[in-house]
């Protein structure tokens, strides 16, 4: 009986120390089971256009174990290794169990040089201090050697992958223009564009202008443009005139939105009437498929048949609609037309008009690192990004010419103070306690204090002082309007410290001015690697309002700019609404020219600048040009000497560069300009064909002390004016 008794105790507590072991592994098993988990999830895999910013599209996904609602911040950077291309900071985020979709527009990154990816490292901060750091994903980049172009398809339903859609988007496409090079060049990758498709939904058609600025071509079908909201078309037709393209199929039922749409692409073409029939449809002009229209700074394809049945995509006239809508210069719309290729220019045809101005006395040569003759008449036909040289006269016209440390004001009373202290104060004080004998530790004791005062008041102004001037330029349409605005504004500390930069719905980017050439001044040359300069902090929600910060090390000059489509005019300046933009001038003539030359004195006064763009020459209207950058030498005439046995140079400057590319075999051999993206490679920049003799470029510069305001207008000749120049 006890021995019984003793193995049912035995049983009982084995069973217990089984249960006590098991119990705990349980509860931990229970306990992870119940662990909230957070996932980032990346939904956009396609390379980045060249030069524009990137758009970053991505769910989180929250169980919501235990937690119904996650509060907090979602962190992101931009890393390659050890080096570190951006910073991302969200507002706070309340965030519902599920998966939640957001989207970003983050900053171009420059100077890539080859690979196509870099991780995008994401972490989410709870408001209670509790980090999720989060798997990080691969970000496809576009480097600058390679060149990547974007064609949106908006449809309800098809998408790119369906055949008779794809067949037509093939159509659009920059590669089929490309013509191999010379036979002494090898094709390389840095030789051909690509260009990536994608589809949108009509419903996912962005409300804010600058998410245009990733694609190059927009194409909407006859359901995609009859389902477009008002507040879509009104963001459509403003990327357009800032200089976008679009391909529009008006043929399904539509709304008067829509009529106004339509006859605000055909403004600039009053002999292009657009009217609807009783039942909402676009009347469609007897023999025609198709309308090419001028739009602001953009191009406008109307469709007149159906894109995937009626459409002759194979006759000579779509080709040269198309090579209008990627912006192909008038001789290479008109080689396109004939050959179905544009054709690589020689050099002599695609620099300025100076190429042959003789040397002038040493008083402008650049300093810089040049490109010598033999460098650049060998180099390549590609179409990568070529970084300006010009951007240092842009640097010299930014920077501070004098950097006030402590206001001198404050100093001249810091020096009047010192005197009365260790003069009337120290005698007459010490006096009234007869102990005068004492000024040899009042006096040095004076002379500390002032000191230690002065220097914390200098501290004081060199921490929190940052010296901001810029250079804003704004182009207005023929209506008056200002299409975009390129605020290009340079920091300056005097201490090492954080510069935040407020925008509200635009694109910013950080430039790093010494990719683009070498500089006369030296100091100012910054070193590229990111440790040194770190890329920006963009706190909020981009492209809508956010905050940029900058740690700026001190003495070093940093080069922002800030894009943005349809600028908000009550923050233009007063004198825009003064001067006469729409009436069309005849600026061959130069009668008319007289007339602009006095109203431009009369409205902007005697201090402003205008220089006339035509073709590859620059002419001085009101002022003098050079005043505006200080030039900069291209290159070197290699063999070519004055009479004075000099050798002879080519001189740009970022004023030229701004408003006509002519740098030389590349992209702008073939186009004239692109479509808007806000980036770092000032590409976008470029307004004027030099191979259409028709177009005038008026630029008018308008310097406010240290800071200057340029306005700019294309104006487009008729044809018969050209021909009777």
């Amino acid at each position: 009986m006890n021995r019984l008794l003793t193995l049912a105790l035995a049983c009982v507590t084995g069973l217990l120390a089984v249960a006590a072991v098991a119990n705990p592994a349980n509860a931990q098993d229970e306990s992870t089971q119940l662990k909230p988990s957070l996932k980032f999830e990346l939904r956009n895999q396609q390379t980045a256009r060249t030069g524009g910013p990137i758009p970053v599209t991505f769910d989180l996904v929250w169980d919501g174990a235990g937690v119904t609602l996650l509060e907090g911040q979602l962190q992101l950077v931009l890393t390659d290794g050890l080096e570190t291309y951006g910073h991302y900071v969200s507002n706070d985020l309340a965030i519902n169990p599920g998966r939640t979709t957001y989207r970003i527009l983050l900053p171009s990154i420059e100077g890539r040089a080859a690979f196509q990816t870099v991780d995008l490292v994401a972490k989410f901060v709870t408001d209670d201090g509790d980090e999720f750091d989060l798997e990080a994903r691969p970000l496809r980049v576009a480097p600058d050697v390679s060149r990547f172009f974007q064609v949106v398809y908006c449809d309800p339903v098809s998408r790119t992958d369906d055949r008779r859609v794809s067949e037509f988007l093939s159509t659009l496409k920059f590669e089929q223009f490309w013509q191999a090079p010379t036979r002494n060049q090898p094709i390389t990758p840095e030789n051909v564009a690509t260009t990536y498709l994608d589809s949108l939904q009509p419903s996912d058609l962005p409300a804010d202008p600058h998410w245009l600025c990733t694609t190059s071509i927009v194409v909407l079908s006859r359901n995609g443009f009859s389902e477009l909201r008002p507040r879509q078309l009104e963001v459509l037709l403003q990327w357009v005139k800032a200089g976008g393209s679009l391909c529009v199929e008006p043929l399904g039922g539509l709304d008067d939105e829509h009529l106004e749409f339509l006859n605000g692409l055909a403004a600039e073409s009053p002999e292009t009437e657009l009217t609807f029939d009783s039942r909402g449809q676009l009347i469609v002009p007897e023999g025609q498929s198709f309308k090419s229209l001028n739009c602001g700074l953009g191009r406008a394809v109307v469709l007149y048949a159906g894109l995937l049945d009626d459409l002759d995509t194979t006759s000579a006239d779509w080709k040269s609609a198309v090579a209008g809508l990627w912006h192909f210069r008038v001789d290479q719309q008109k080689q396109i037309a004939s050959k179905g290729k544009f054709q690589w220019l020689a050099g002599g045809e695609l620099y300025p008009e100076n190429y042959d101005r003789p040397y002038r006395n040493n008083q402008y040569r650049y300093y810089g690192n040049v490109y010598q003759q033999n460098q650049f008449v060998n180099e390549q036909n590609h179409l990568g990004v070529r970084p300006i040289q010009s951007v240092q006269g842009l640097l010299e016209r930014l920077m501070p010419q004098d950097v006030e440390v402590v206001p001198l004001p404050y100093i001249g009373a810091i020096l009047v103070f010192y005197l009365l202290t260790i003069g009337p104060v120290d005698y007459f004080v010490l006096g009234m306690f007869k102990a005068r004998r004492f000024t040899w530790i009042t006096f040095p004791l004076a002379t500390i204090g002032f000191t230690l005062f002065t220097v914390w008041l200098s501290n004081a102004y060199l921490s929190s002082s940052a010296e901001r001037t810029f250079v804003q330029i704004l182009d207005v349409t023929p209506q008056g309007e200002v299409a975009r605005s390129n605020r290009l504004e340079l920091l300056f500390t005097m201490s090492s410290n954080n510069v935040t930069t407020d925008v509200k719905s635009g694109v910013f980017t950080a430039l790093d001015h010494s990719r683009f050439g070498g500089t006369v001044h030296d100091q100012y040359r910054r070193p590229v690697h990111r440790r040194t300069v770190p890329a920006p902090t963009i706190v909020g929600r981009p492209p809508g309002v956010f905050t940029a910060v900058q740690a700026v090390p001190k003495w070093t000059p940093q080069i922002n700019r800030v894009f943005q489509i349809a600028p908000d005019a009550a923050e233009l300046p007063t004198e825009l609404a003064e001067f006469d933009w729409q009436s069309p001038r005849d600026l061959s003539n130069s009668d008319e020219r007289q007339k602009l030359r006095e109203a431009i004195q009369t409205t902007f006064g005697n201090e402003a600048i205008a220089v006339l763009f035509n073709e590859r020459k620059a002419i001085d209207l009101v002022g003098d040009r050079a005043s505006v950058f200080q030039e900069s030498m291209l290159q070197q005439m290699s063999g070519r000497r004055t009479t004075n046995n000099q050798e002879e140079w080519l001189y740009t400057d970022f004023l030229w560069d701004a408003s006509v590319r002519l740098q030389g075999p590349g992209l702008f051999g073939a186009v004239c300009r692109v479509s808007p993206h806000g980036g770092s490679n000032f590409e976008d920049l470029t307004l004027l064909d030099p191979s259409d003799g028709t177009q005038w470029l008026l630029v008018i510069a308008r310097p406010d002390g240290e800071n200057m305001t340029i306005y700019r207008r294309l104006f487009q000749l008729p044809a018969e004016s050209a021909n009777a120049q």
